[in-house]
């Protein structure tokens, strides 16, 4: 079996899957690292030039991605205490369907697009408005990551709402809020493993930066 697929069956069939009800502070180092992470690769995001081609937008939104996957997988460690982090493949290599919409200019960023290949998708729908002088972000950004083989089929979407989201003259994030919600939609029929039949499992952590590489974390 693919070791993305197995790493992904192994979280969440040793997982309770479900949710809590309301949000709590979260001090733990991977899941401050992970955020502080998400700061980092906005920024780069923010400060993409106007005049950027299309491979630097791909490359600037797909890190972005892939800062939140590696949240959400803190999260879920943090949340679970045998929480795997699960591999995927990597969008900035995948091929882009046709007729999609990638657009920037330079202070308004709509990216409607689906990079795959066969067994792996990934859909990006992202609308963010840059501010300037200073740098900020606000708007919505999602990633929806589909696998699909050996009877196995998994949903992963990260939903992310950018608020205020204010840079320093370095780039680093400094203030405003993002918003994560996560979830992984599972079925796991025609493996043959007695009682496995998938669910879902899903959260939202909340990433409040206070100043350059300080953050405030709480989430479900």
């Amino acid at each position: 079996m693919n070791r993305a697929l197995l790493t992904t069956l192994t979280f969440l069939t040793a997982t309770t899957l479900g949710a809590c009800k309301g949000t709590k502070e979260i001090n733990d180092p991977a899941v401050e690292s992970a955020a502080k992470s998400v700061g980092s690769s906005s920024g780069t995001m923010a400060a993409t030039p106007a005049d950027a081609d299309e491979a630097t937008l791909q490359a600037n939104v797909t890190a972005v991605g892939s800062s939140f996957s590696g949240l959400v997988s803190a999260h879920q460690s943090y949340a679970a205490t045998n929480g795997t982090d699960a591999e995927q493949a990597d969008p900035a290599t995948l091929a882009r369907a046709a007729g999609d919409v990638v657009e920037w200019d330079g202070s308004h960023l709509v990216v409607s697009t689906t990079w795959g290949e066969t067994g792996y998708e990934f859909t990006y729908d992202v609308d963010l408005n840059i501010g300037t002088a200073p740098a900020s972000i606000d708007g919505t950004y999602e990633v929806d990551y589909a696998i699909g083989a050996a009877g196995v089929s998994i949903g992963y979407t990260v939903s992310a709402v950018y608020d205020a989201l204010t840079f320093d003259d370095a780039g680093c994030a400094a203030s405003g809020k993002v918003i994560v919600d996560w979830s992984y939609d599972t079925s796991l029929g025609g493996l043959g493993i007695p009682g496995a039949t998938g669910g879902v499992d899903h959260g939202t952590v909340i990433t409040e930066f206070t100043a350059c590489d300080t953050v405030t974390i709480s989430g479900t």
